[in-house]
């Protein structure tokens, strides 16, 4: 008997050894979330096997973290062991801890890593502590610094770009063709700098604007152009075009007085060039019953105040189609937008990006808005309008993007910019023309669904589901488990009868 469980002892230690030495070489892992999160794409997988130099992570994390943020720590952990595995032995990583001295602490923020503020729960009461959630990647004489990880975005972009930014030989060159009313440099500031880690952008004059000059650029940008469009310089746009060229236009069809809310059509002569590369643009205002507000003047008695009110024509759009420019963007807010269509030539593949809600309107009487307005339900008879859209030509490889707003592209007086705008502007760019599939890692492991962008029933019923399920199920339970007792009790009383 001894022997027996010595022996059966044995063969377990035997086979936990044997799964261990075949598991340090031998490495799964099972995902099965909706976007793939914790599965390295190709692109990644690309990016990493063309590394021909060391590549060394810092990750300086504080160690007294929370515990909803010790777990994105640890997902991050996780990704950079991944990382290491696939680099061949060229990518190293360590994990700091800023706090541990002060020398330390000081050599970090000069860096250009700074600490963040978060609430931490203790015996009952919200305190605030000071924390580290930055990265250090290093390249040979480059270097890369992302001061804060967020924990609840794309770990994986944030890695991947910035190891390409690094390891990328030389910078593909962005064109803005630097028309009249173009969005100017400090409207441009925060886009720029997200376009700037990979790509080169540079502003060249209508006039110095030829067929070999745009040959030397990846993709070409028409930010709200007002100028005429002359024929010489639309006959280079699409020669460029048509010979692979790629572009992306942000293009207000309508424009609006704020003073006096007196509408004008805009950007008339661009139309037949859009036309001639996929898109038709129609000079009206679309519409939404969900929308931002805007500021109006009211009278109660002898007194004036401003009140607040919805603005259908101040869209909040989150229809957005399944494109790789789409990914990881929630919501997008747009300014007096017009209705895109597809052209009837089947050469060019037309995909909306942007769509309005079920309740949408089109307006085509521009000249003259009232503000005012009390709209009821019958005024929104539209769905799914197309007021953004990317077209493909299969015959020239060309790809067009358009936004039929240029505010999308545009800091406000502060300076600052939505960043589901930096990422879709970003996004377009990287999809006309990267080619390395960074795009569809930007939006990897975003998934956030608030309740209020829900149609109002679904909305309703969510509601009666989360306060009703409970109840029904505690109910439920209940019941099965009277059940249960009660065939138990009848069973014991059948067996004491028969005895």
């Amino acid at each position: 008997m001894k022997n027996h469980i010595l022996k059966s002892t044995l063969l377990i230690v035997a086979i936990l050894v044997i799964i261990n030495l075949v598991s340090t070489n031998l490495y799964f892992r099972l995902d099965f979330t909706e976007d793939g999160r914790y599965t390295l794409s190709e692109t990644t997988k690309t990016i990493l096997s063309d590394i021909d130099e060391p590549v060394t992570v810092k990750a300086y994390f504080s160690e007294n973290l929370p515990p909803q943020l010790m777990t994105g720590k640890n997902t991050f952990r996780d990704l950079l062991v991944d990382y290491a595995d696939l680099s061949n032995g060229l990518l190293a990583y360590e994990f700091i801890d800023p706090t541990s001295t002060d020398e330390l602490n000081k050599e970090v923020v000069q860096s250009g890593i700074q600490p963040i503020s978060i609430n931490v729960r203790q015996k009952n009461k919200v305190e605030q502590q000071i924390a580290y959630m930055g990265v250090i990647i290093e390249y040979g004489t480059r270097r890369e610094v992302i001061p804060f990880i967020d924990i609840n975005g794309s770990l994986e972009y944030y890695l991947s770009s910035s190891i390409k930014k690094l390891t990328i030989k030389e910078k593909k060159r962005i064109a803005i063709i630097d028309t009249k009313n173009t969005v100017s440099e400090d409207n441009f500031k925060r886009v720029h700098a997200e376009l700037s880690m990979m790509y080169k952008v540079e502003r060249i004059k209508p006039e110095s604007v030829t067929k070999d000059k745009l040959k030397e650029y990846a993709a070409l940008m028409l930010l709200s152009p007002q100028d005429t469009l002359t024929p010489d310089l639309s006959n280079t746009i699409l020669n460029y075009y048509n010979n692979g060229g790629n572009v992306l236009g942000a293009i207000d069809a309508v424009d609006i007085d704020n003073q006096t809310y007196r509408g004008i059509r805009q950007n008339e002569t661009w139309y037949p060039l859009f036309l001639k590369m996929g898109i038709e643009i129609k000079p009206n205002y679309v519409m939404d019953e969900r929308c931002n507000t805007v500021n109006v003047q009211a009278r109660q008695g002898v007194f004036n105040y401003m009140t607040q009110i919805a603005f259908p024509y101040f869209p909040r759009l989150t229809n957005f189609g399944n494109h790789p420019i789409c990914k990881g963007i929630e919501q997008i807010s747009m300014t007096y937008p017009s209705e895109l269509m597809a052209v009837s030539d089947t050469s060019y593949v037309f995909t909306p990006l942007i769509k309005t809600s079920k309740k949408s309107r089109i307006e085509t009487n521009i000249y003259q808005l009232d503000p005012q307005r009390q709209w009821t339900n019958n005024d929104f008879n539209k769905s799914g309008i197309v007021v953004a859209a990317a077209v493909e030509n299969k015959s020239t490889n060309s790809k067009l993007v358009l936004f039929t707003d240029s505010e999308l592209v545009k800091s406000n007086k502060n300076g600052q910019m939505a960043p589901d705008n930096i990422a879709l502007i970003a996004n377009s760019i990287d999809w006309l023309s990267d080619g390395t599939g960074l795009v569809d890692l930007r939006g990897r492991g975003i998934s956030s669904r608030p309740i209020d962008q829900l149609e109002e029933g679904t909305q309703s019923l969510l509601k009666y589901l989360n306060f009703i399920g409970p109840i029904f199920l505690a109910i439920l339970f209940g019941l099965l488990r009277y059940q249960k007792n009660k065939t138990l009790r009848l069973k014991r009383m059948s067996i004491r009868y028969e005895n």
